[in-house]
C-alpha cells in the first residue's frame, strides 16, 4: 500500500478550480479577493494541517500604505 500525498490530492481538487500552487500555498484571485489554502505538516509526528484563508488584496494594498512603527503581520 502506497502512502496517501496530501499535495497530489490538494492539487487535483484545487487546481480545477483555479488555484496555482506555490510551495505549500494554492491561491486564486477572483476579483479584489485572494484565497489561499496552505499545507502545514508537522516535524514531530507527520500529522497535516491545512489552512484556510481569504483576504481583500485592495484593503491590504490600503493597510501597507499607512506608515507604522511595526510592521503588519499580513500575508
Amino acid at each position: 500500500m502506497t502512502r496517501p500525498s496530501y499535495t497530489r490530492a490538494l492539487s487535483r481538487t484545487l487546481e480545477p478550480l483555479g488555484f496555482v500552487r506555490d510551495g505549500k500555498d494554492w491561491r486564486r484571485l477572483r476579483g479584489e479577493v485572494e484565497d489561499c489554502v496552505n499545507l502545514q505538516k508537522s516535524w514531530v509526528d507527520g500529522s497535516v494541517t491545512v489552512n484556510l484563508f481569504a483576504k481583500n488584496v485592495e484593503t491590504e494594498r490600503i493597510l501597507k500604505s499607512i506608515p507604522c512603527e511595526e510592521g503588519l503581520g499580513i500575508r
